[in-house]
């Protein structure tokens, strides 16, 4: 091999540029802040806003809120999933992406599928809608399997063993297999009804059993399976055995499943006998949840091995809070309802959802993204901002639309902070994707190699 093919290869060694895939993350993540900042939090302060003139949660049509939904779990939380897969677990597992050339092909139906199904909601009982949801689902379902068998053939081939964490992962890709058809179905059946109650009963019976599989079995397992891989690593925190790993593992996806099929059963058979059922899966959540994280004394500020603080660390300790929030609210729903005096409380619910996915999911995005996107570009992320007003913005935001949301059953009048709520947490998101198109597309170009007489390389960082 020639001096200069040789030192390119130095180069791009020092540099993180010798992986097969350096930049394939990058298309899912684009997309998915441009989806977040548009059909996510753009659209959901507007939908606070009719909520507020409204004075009521409902005050925003079904199908309009299902159609954002798609967005933020199959446009936001999806995307941001199969990118950072398909850039950090090839190097986990120690061996080259397989067939890498399926990245974006992937990537496009994944976003064309959620595309279609969107505006199948928005079209909801006219002619082609129904054609159109099963379509978006069957492409979306088609990419979802190319893209678990990438990661089962490239771990197959690898050189490291099935730990826990490594099980977390596929177990969360497995629930993503389930619940992409029948999230198709599910949107088939709310488009193709004959009547707005009819759409009511489906949604009603099925979408939380819907939800419970996207989010506490995929969502909830990938992050626990790379959080309890990672974050040991970037901070002076204990790994979690693997007994452990396994027992949370076993939980989790028991609880996702078992709390699906008694929501179902309990809505079909309407007895709230079987209702009070719930309670198991969703202490089951909690017990593996408070296992996870315990150990790590989280009510301590996250310090890496060089002692400094690192800006990941206060959205890591935020997220795992709200999750825990979260889970204590889903274990209240009940009692709320009683206490407000209604069958069902569809605020206290939604305050649920939000806690998880914007308080959790969100938030441990945020600062995985802010530690791990600079250093894929050359960036050192000690030498960029904080970060302190996308932290202080986002969960003041989240904290006043939680509190204005749950309000509105005792008083309408509440829901008028509801789009102040919004603002807040679109500023935190705006602020936090400028930072991240900063890193992804200046990065590489602020950074410049430079060979030591000693034949020794340095990177610079002009950042």
């Amino acid at each position: 091999m020639c001096k200069r093919s040789l030192e390119k290869r130095r180069i791009a060694s020092a540099t993180g540029q010798h992986d097969q895939t350096p930049t394939y993350y990058r298309g899912f993540f684009v997309g998915a802040i441009l989806i977040m900042l548009t059909a996510g939090v753009s659209w959901g302060t507007w939908f606070l806003v009719q909520i507020a003139l409204a004075g009521k949660v409902t005050g925003v049509s079904l199908h309009t809120i299902n159609a954002h939904g798609q967005t933020v779990i199959y446009g936001f939380l999806g995307l941001f999933i199969l990118g950072f897969a398909y850039q950090a677990f090839p190097r986990l597992w120690q061996n080259p992406l397989v067939a890498p050339a399926m990245c974006k092909p992937v990537l496009v139906a994944m976003v064309s599928g959620m595309a279609l199904l969107v505006i199948a909601e928005l079209r909801a009982e006219q002619t082609g809608a129904g054609a159109l949801a099963i379509t978006g689902g069957v492409i979306q379902t088609i990419a979802a399997g190319v893209f678990v068998w990438q990661m089962l053939a490239t771990h197959r081939r690898g050189r490291t063993p099935l730990a826990g964490s490594t099980a977390m992962i596929f177990a969360a890709f497995g629930f993503l297999l389930l619940h992409t058809p029948l999230n198709a179905a599910h949107t088939y059946n709310l488009v193709t009804t004959e009547s707005k109650y009819e759409a009511i009963y489906f949604t009603s019976v099925y979408q939380p059993a819907l939800r419970y599989l996207q989010f506490h079995g995929m969502t909830l397992l990938i992050i626990f399976g790379v959080a309890s891989r990672l974050l040991p690593s970037f901070f002076t925190i204990p790994r979690p055995g693997e007994r452990k790993l396994w027992f949370i593992l076993a939980s989790i996806a028991a609880a996702a499943l078992i709390e699906a099929a008694i929501f179902v059963w309990f809505r079909i058979a309407e007895d709230h006998h079987i209702a009070m059922l719930l309670i198991v899966p969703w202490t089951m959540l909690l017990t593996a949840s408070v296992a996870l994280v315990w150990p790590w004394k989280l009510w301590r500020p996250l310090r890496d091995t060089s002692g400094r603080i690192d800006r990941m660390g206060k959205f890591v300790r935020a997220s795992f809070v709200w999750l825990i929030v979260s889970l204590l609210m889903t274990i209240a729903q009940p009692a709320w309802s009683h206490y407000v005096d209604t069958y069902f409380s569809h605020a206290w619910y939604g305050a649920t959802r939000q806690a998880f996915t914007v308080g959790f999911a969100t938030m441990m995005i945020i600062g995985f993204t802010l530690r791990i996107v600079p250093n894929l570009n050359g960036i050192f992320p000690n030498t960029l901002p904080t970060m302190r007003s996308v932290f202080l913005l986002i969960n003041a935001g989240l904290l006043l639309h939680i509190l204005g949301q749950i309000g509105v059953d005792i008083d309408s009048r509440t829901a008028r902070v509801l789009p102040f709520a919004g603002l807040l947490q679109l500023s935190a998101i705006v602020v936090w994707a400028s930072h991240l198109f900063l890193c992804m597309f200046r990065g590489r170009r602020v950074n410049r190699v430079v060979v030591k007489p000693s034949g020794r390389l340095v990177v610079l960082n002009q950042a």
